[in-house]
């Protein structure tokens, strides 16, 4: 009885990782969709250079460096807005789907 007990716990939890994983791949699904190919692949080259360790986060203050090189110098204030919506929970790092999120209204203030 206790090993189908344990199968049923470790299904249960092999199910809700799944789950997990189903929707941070929705949600880069999402943000990917609203940038074209080409800009996509801009932003993903730029991103990808201060990646260091491949978690698809990078440091918070290499968005001001990634900005400058595709042309948007912002000022501290709007920087400092930017930043802070990119990265919601404090850490201090930016994951890529809320890197594209963030930058959408910037892109669409500037056409």
């Amino acid at each position: 009885m206790e090993q189908i007990k344990t199968k049923e716990q470790l299904a249960l939890a092999e199910e809700a990782e799944k789950k997990k994983q189903r929707a941070i791949a929705a949600k880069k699904a999402d943000a990917e969709r609203k940038w074209t190919p080409n800009d996509l692949a801009e932003l993903r080259e730029e991103f990808t250079k201060f990646d260091y360790d491949n978690s698809a986060t990078i440091a918070v203050e290499k968005v001001a460096t990634i900005c400058a090189t595709l042309g948007a110098n912002l000022t501290k204030p709007k920087l400092d807005a930017l930043t802070s919506k990119m990265d919601e929970n404090g850490l201090g790092t930016v994951a890529w789907e809320d890197f594209l999120n963030a930058l959408v209204p910037l892109r669409e203030s500037a056409r």
